[in-house]
């Protein structure tokens, strides 16, 4: 694609001075030539354009007023560099350029803009003009010279002190303690205790051990930054993270991806440094996750062995939740009494039950406080306001809802003869006829290991049958015994 996408006009003044300290801005008018339904998103740099042509980026110039800018076709756009220098940036006049490309094709498509110059003057009061001379004075001066240059000589000779030396210039050995130990643009590395370039710095690939990073970028030629170094999701084309590596939106570090050499996890993108390797973090468990004992707090395992929620956390299943229900993608409690399946949505006090065919309740456990027998999952209902046992054991009458009575013989809540009943198991003498508990038709009363048939007609004491798996036991009674008739 042709560089002629884009033009840029300087806006005058093309000229300005500015001493450390203070700031001056030079203004450009950025037009797109591209067709009107075309729109580029593209990256501003400003460059300090040295003796030799070349340019390289300085950290008292920046282009805005941000380092990327979307700019459909036949739009324009005013940008700016503004000058900051410091008190150590060179003083004198410094040609200075911008530079605008195409943030997904920054090597096809850009364009450059003509050179303005840029004077760093001292500040205001640092030197002051000599004052004039009396002319009386200077035939004195004049012979007083001569003794002034004998003195500085014999100083000189005397003084076995070298100058002090200036900054290091790249891949001279510096000290990484010292400020100012290298030229700018430089960083002393204090590993290789050497200047070399800093992150951004223009550089070419086949000389990348004189990047501080050790990494020149092939296609920018621009050296890399350091992993876990400072950097700005906008500049990673100009600026760019070293390979392996993205600048964290968040963290605004060069951070490792996976595979990428590290010295620690604060460098990976994942938080885990590994055999000096980025790696992957470990799965994350989740709600609705199996489980055998135990999960990541707030996390529990379930019953179920699943990791579950509590009520009025976030969900999107039933089974992601400690009370079985996710209603609204929100973790439920359970209504008494509501419809509930074979996955038993039901409060964790309250047990799944079927009241009739095809149809299930959540009702109270045994020991849970209520007010009627229809709240309890226990056959036995609501004893003294509190659900009464499943399995319709007593240890005395306190046990038993009226009219149960506490049969201590059996340790079971049983009805007396000419109660209500709805099966011969309610009943004390296990006889249940037309909905009445009546004396049982075996006289005399069968042995415990035995059980009346309850055929009024033809009663007699039949042999238990214990069933223990799959198999069946006949207790060891040796014989069926026929009762006569009348007892």
């Amino acid at each position: 694609m042709s560089t002629s996408l884009f033009k840029i006009t300087p806006t005058p003044p093309t000229s300005i001075q500015v001493a450390p300290g203070q700031e001056g801005k030079l203004s450009f008018t950025v037009e797109s030539l591209a067709a009107p339904d075309k729109i580029h998103q593209i990256m501003l740099q400003a460059l300090l354009v040295g003796e030799e042509g070349k340019g390289k980026e300085v950290d008292w110039l920046v282009a805005g007023p941000q380092r990327t800018l979307s700019m459909s076709g036949g739009k324009t756009e005013t940008v700016t560099i503004t000058a900051k220098p410091t008190a150590g940036t060179p003083r004198g006049e410094h040609s200075i350029k911008l530079i605008i490309a195409d943030k997904d094709r920054p090597n096809d498509v850009y364009a450059d803009a003509p050179t303005v110059a840029c004077e760093v003057t001292a500040p205001a009061g640092a030197e002051k003009p000599p004052a004039k001379l009396p002319g009386w004075l200077i035939p004195v001066i004049a012979g007083g010279v001569v003794v002034v240059v004998g003195v500085v000589l014999l100083i000189w000779k005397l003084s076995s002190k070298d100058p002090a030396p200036g900054p290091a210039g790249l891949d001279e050995a510096c000290s990484g303690d010292a400020a100012g130990a290298c030229d700018e643009g430089l960083i002393c590395v204090a590993g290789a205790q050497k200047c070399l370039l800093v992150g951004g710095a223009p550089c070419e690939p086949a000389n990348a051990n004189l990047c501080a990073s050790g990494e020149c970028a092939s296609t920018l030629k621009h050296c890399t930054l350091s992993l876990g170094a400072t950097c700005r999701p906008g500049d990673k084309d100009m600026v760019p993270c070293p390979a392996k590596s993205i600048c964290d939106p968040t963290a605004k570090q060069c951070l490792g991806m996976v595979g990428a050499p590290c010295k620690g996890d604060a460098e990976c993108e994942t938080g885990r440094c590994t055999g000096s390797v980025c790696v992957a973090k470990e799965p994350a468990v989740k709600a609705g996750d199996p489980c055998q004992y135990t999960c990541p707090a707030p996390l529990q395992c379930s019953t179920t062995h699943h990791c579950v929620e509590q009520i009025g956390k976030p969900c999107s299943q039933n089974i992601q939740c400690s009370t079985g229900l996710c209603e609204g993608n929100v973790c439920a409690n359970p209504d008494l009494l509501r419809n509930c399946t074979t996955d038993g949505i039901c409060d964790p006090d309250q047990v799944c039950i079927e009241v009739q065919p095809n149809l299930k309740r959540c009702k109270w456990q045994a020991g849970h406080a209520c007010t009627n027998n229809g709240e309890c999952s226990s056959k036995l209902g609501c004893n003294r306001g509190v659900c009464a046992r499943d399995d319709g054991k007593c240890n005395d009458q306190n046990d038993c809802p009226s009219p149960y009575q506490c049969i201590i013989a059996k340790q079971t809540c049983l009805k007396p003869n000419g109660q209500t009943c709805g099966g011969d198991n309610e009943c004390n003498g296990f006889f249940c006829k037309n909905n009445r508990c009546e004396p049982s038709p075996c006289v005399p009363a069968c042995s415990s290991t035995q059980h009346c048939n309850n055929d009024p007609t033809a009663p007699k004491c039949l042999r238990n049958i214990i069933i223990i798996g799959p198999r069946k036991f006949l207790t060891p009674t040796p014989f069926e015994m026929p009762l006569p008739k009348g007892g």
